[in-house]
């Protein structure tokens, strides 16, 4: 399994009214949607003219629906306390830097999981789309995902 910054733990925590709010109108309107509370102004990544030249760039945005908002917040503590149930190969990547998911919750889960293949990189400086940063760190992230796939191929 390989997992960029996975939705973990938030590096943000949005305010407690919010949170009942999402899981309380996420069951009876589940497309409702507010503000995740992400910063707009926040790149994803270094290399904003390639993130503007994306094809799917408008899939971007500060919107989020109460039910996803809900069960990602539920969802991600889950996982966090059953990381040693995980016994699957895993490769999770994250930046240093990342506003949106909180490197910390990676590196639970990979000091949790039950793994005995396991593989944790941060990458300093690093927002959270680490495969979308400037060419050079970009083709750094790149090539660690090739050599953890071919050492198990």
């Amino acid at each position: 399994v390989i997992a960029s910054a996975p939705w973990l733990r938030l590096s943000f925590m949005p305010p407690p009214w919010k949170v009942k709010l999402a899981l309380a109108i996420g069951k009876l309107w589940p497309n409702f949607a507010m503000s995740s509370g992400l910063d707009a102004s926040q790149p994803l990544a270094h290399d904003t003219t390639h993130m503007d030249n994306l094809p799917e760039r408008h899939l971007s945005h500060t919107q989020i629906s109460a039910k996803l908002g809900a069960e990602a917040l539920t969802h991600g503590a889950e996982v966090l306390a059953r990381a040693a149930e995980f016994r699957y190969p895993l490769f999770i990547f994250h930046g240093s830097e990342d506003h949106i998911m909180n490197p910390d919750g990676s590196r639970e889960f990979y000091l949790a999981a039950g793994s005995a293949d396991k593989t944790l990189k941060v990458y300093p400086e690093l927002y959270h789309e680490v495969h979308n940063e400037l060419p050079e760190r970009r083709g750094e992230v790149l090539a660690d995902i090739v050599a953890w796939l071919d050492a198990r191929a």
